[in-house]
């Protein structure tokens, strides 16, 4: 049996984001620029660019809910999150690409913000469908007084939220 000696060398690299991720190297490389690129194009009709769109949306929408139960659980580091600066980031990335990415990137913050409107925090859409499902159930309205505490409650996670993902940003842009 033949074997053969490798050594790897662990490079950390930044990304576009400023992530750092480990990367081990062992001398090969896939320069895509020496490949041809190659590319089809094919005419869709109404109803078939539909469904992909609509295929497409699932995607984008099981992606971000499969993202945000990773946050609940812990999976990915709170210090992933990013906020308006990031976007902004992405943003000029994707638009660097072509406008197909830029398009496709544009889409995905737009689900990620609307699946985000869906979470039970009463401030939010998702609160206010919780709200009204359980005036249905009672068949009467929370009271004044447990609408306002769970207002407060829902501002006081956004605003934590919101300074999260602003720390993250600045730690990431213009600190690191």
């Amino acid at each position: 049996m033949l074997t053969r000696e490798l050594k790897l060398l662990a490079r950390e690299e930044k990304d576009a984001m400023k992530n750092v991720e480990t990367r081990y190297v062992f001398g090969a490389t896939n320069d895509i620029s020496t490949l041809g690129q190659y590319q089809f194009e094919r005419t869709l009709g109404l109803g078939e660019a539909l469904m992909r769109a609509n295929t497409a949306m699932v995607e984008s929408a099981t992606l971000v809910a499969k993202g945000l139960v990773k946050l609940a659980t812990r999976k990915i580091p709170l210090k992933e999150m990013g906020g308006p600066i990031m976007m902004f980031q992405l943003a000029a990335i994707s638009a660097a690409d072509g406008w197909d990415v830029f398009l496709a990137r544009l889409a995905m913050i737009s689900v990620n913000l609307g699946l985000l409107n869906l979470l039970p925090i009463p401030v939010l859409d998702g609160g206010h469908l919780i709200m009204f499902t359980f005036e249905g159930i009672r068949r009467r309205p929370p009271s004044l007084k447990f609408r306002e505490v769970a207002n407060l409650v829902g501002l006081a996670i956004l605003l934590a939220l919101m300074v999260l993902v602003f720390h993250n940003d600045i730690r990431r842009f213009f600190l690191g």
